[in-house]
């Protein structure tokens, strides 16, 4: 009898290293499942962003163009900001693309989730409005053919990288030079300074 009792014994302490040896590498397995999920996660918030820009960018030009169509207004003499800053989003009169009583457009607001950031920089995202008459102080502007101009600040290359595969651009940033086209959506280097710009009519 004393040897079945030390049999059984060895048996259930057997049992129960197994089941905390299991227990340790579900837990194991969970946290490595965690981590890799918010990894991902935080990756998959910051394209999204990066897509919402481009798609801010693709409304705005439908915007303008269908209030040049329904209001017969030619690109020059519609309003995007307040004529002072391109930061401020005009909001009154029947030339503003934002007004009520002008193209009633909707303002688009910048992602604000700590992944859209420029990819976890402090530095928020900002939007900027320009009209064709700001032509010669839009950032990184090589032409002389005024445009209506809607561009997206504070971004660093890494963001910008996902903001250019969104816009069906290659990833690279390039410098926004002379040589370098401005009449298509895309992530840009100037000078200290990164940023998408989209043209929405000429």
């Amino acid at each position: 009898m004393k040897p079945s009792h030390t049999s059984q014994r060895g048996n259930v302490l057997f049992l129960i290293l197994i089941a905390v040896a299991l227990f340790a590498a579900l837990s194991y397995a969970v946290t490595n499942a965690s981590r890799g999920q918010g990894k991902n996660s935080n990756d998959d918030e910051v394209k999204l962003d990066a897509a919402r820009i481009v798609q801010d960018c693709g409304t705005l030009r439908q915007s303008v163009l269908r209030f040049m169509t329904t209001s017969d207004k030619s690109a020059d003499i519609i309003e995007m900001n307040d004529g002072v800053d391109p930061a401020v989003p005009c909001r009154t009169g029947v030339n503003c693309l934002f007004a009520a009583k002008g193209g009633n457009v909707i303002i688009p607001i910048p992602p604000v989730r700590k992944g859209a950031k420029g990819a976890n920089t402090p530095t928020q995202i900002s939007y900027e409005f320009y009209n064709i008459s700001d032509g010669e102080n839009m950032p990184g502007y090589a032409s002389n053919k005024p445009l209506l101009m809607f561009i997206a600040r504070n971004l660093n290359t890494a963001f910008c990288e996902k903001v250019n595969i969104a816009a069906g651009q290659p990833s690279t940033v390039e410098a926004s030079t002379t040589s370098f086209p401005n009449f298509r959506d895309q992530c840009v280097t100037g000078v200290g300074d990164i940023y998408f710009k989209c043209p929405l009519m000429h």
